[in-house]
């Protein structure tokens, strides 16, 4: 769905974004796992940096999805329409993130260390 929006060719030189292999060379700022053929096809300590490289995008991308599923919980990502009068529209989405906060404070998401995954 990302990239039949064109979300990726709205990305700034600045932003990056993290996908899954499926996005792979959607835009240079989006960062998608190595393919296990250019692990295979590559000298072993390539491998190894290809492989912690890996590890470590999906160790950020499990933050996401667990975030994501939370969303999904509280119906934040529904595709439903708004069926109230627009000018509450800013209510409930504040009142939704709101009880994200006290969901998050309650329950945190796991922690990762600050991966760099910035060259």
């Amino acid at each position: 769905r990302l990239r039949a929006a064109g979300f990726f060719t709205k990305l700034g030189s600045h932003e990056r974004g993290i996908a899954d292999k499926g996005y792979r060379g959607a835009n240079p700022g989006v960062y998608v796992p190595y393919s296990q053929l250019q692990i295979s096809s590559a000298n072993p300590h390539e491998q190894r940096r290809m492989i912690r490289y890996n590890q470590k995008l999906e160790s950020i991308r499990a933050i996401i999805e667990h975030v994501n599923q939370r969303l999904k919980v509280f119906g934040g990502l529904s595709t439903t329409p708004f069926s109230h009068p627009w000018k509450l529209h800013w209510r409930f989405v504040k009142l939704l993130l709101n009880l994200l906060v006290v969901e998050f404070r309650l329950h945190p998401v796991q922690q990762v260390p600050n991966h760099n995954l910035f060259p």
